[in-house]
């Protein structure tokens, strides 16, 4: 039921932008009234999800039955990467404006605001690219449909890298006007920022929308161990000593190299990795037969 997962989505983004303007403007909550139009959000996106147990062609049913530990962990471990990966934005986003803050003050901070704020939009069409490919991936992997598998694969991979290809150019060209939307005072040090850590910091999206890709896939195909591994790797283990190692001999301009630089690595991997286990699928598949 993809449609109603698309409408409590939309729902849920259309509350928080009508609640942030009632509470932040109209009522002058201000950041308390930010906060609780997120907090709340939440809760449209449930009732309408909730609805799903009136589509006509549900398989699951709710039951009650006995809490099987074993199950449950199981179920845990195939989620775990997906929720590293998400912790890590936030832990990500407080040791760079750490960095930052010492080398270029509030404007350099502001500035990343402004590249953080695009880049999730591209993250965002890359994992939803990736949570397409999951489900089928998982779906023709259970069914020991391996090639089909491969073709699933295949297809989210060069989606995602003909989008990066795009944006980046994009980019490239209205670097400048994408800036200005941020910066409503017209700050030049912000803008000076900005602009040169653009083209810097999105090489990254070349790597990481293989990345998000490849680490749903793993997990979609039982490879939770490889999955987690790209994760921490991707969010922990080699970008933070990496904006450290590269604020100090590059600067600015070393922070924002960080993090291409810690994409290429794991993209290199979930490469091998991936290539390992189709490898190791193709032997099954031998067996089987």
């Amino acid at each position: 039921n993809p449609s109603l997962t698309m409408r409590a989505a939309l729902t849920q983004t259309a509350f928080v932008i009508f609640m942030d303007w009632l509470l932040i403007f109209g009522l002058n909550l201000k950041m308390e009234g930010a906060a609780l139009a997120t907090i709340f959000s939440p809760l449209t996106s449930l009732t309408v999800l909730s609805s799903h147990r009136h589509f006509a062609q549900r398989q699951l049913k709710l039951f009650k039955t006995k809490v099987h530990l074993k199950t449950v962990l199981k179920a845990a471990r195939l989620g775990i990467p997906s929720f590293l990966n998400e912790m890590s934005t936030g832990v990500s986003i407080f040791v760079f404006n750490l960095v930052l803050l010492k080398l270029g003050g509030n404007y350099a901070i502001a500035a990343y605001g402004v590249i953080a704020n695009i880049g999730i939009v591209f993250l965002a069409i890359f994992n939803g690219v990736a949570l397409g490919v999951q489900p089928i991936a998982s779906r023709e992997y259970g069914k020991h449909l391996y090639q089909n598998v491969k073709i699933t694969l295949k297809i989210g991979l060069i989606v995602t890298f003909s989008i990066a290809i795009i944006s980046y150019f994009l980019l490239l060209i209205f670097k400048a006007p994408i800036v200005d939307i941020f910066n409503a005072e017209h700050e030049a040090q912000l803008v000076a920022y900005a602009v040169k850590g653009i083209p810097i910091y999105f090489i990254s999206i070349f790597f990481s929308c293989l990345n998000l890709v490849l680490m749903l896939f793993l997990a979609a195909i039982n490879d939770a161990r490889g999955a987690f591994f790209l994760s921490i790797l991707r969010g922990y283990v080699i970008l933070l000593p990496s904006i450290i190692i590269f604020a100090y001999f590059g600067g600015i301009a070393g922070v924002w190299a960080s993090v291409p630089f810690t994409e290429f690595i794991v993209a290199s991997l979930g490469i091998y990795l991936t290539n390992r286990k189709i490898s190791t699928m193709q032997i099954r598949k031998e067996s089987l037969l």
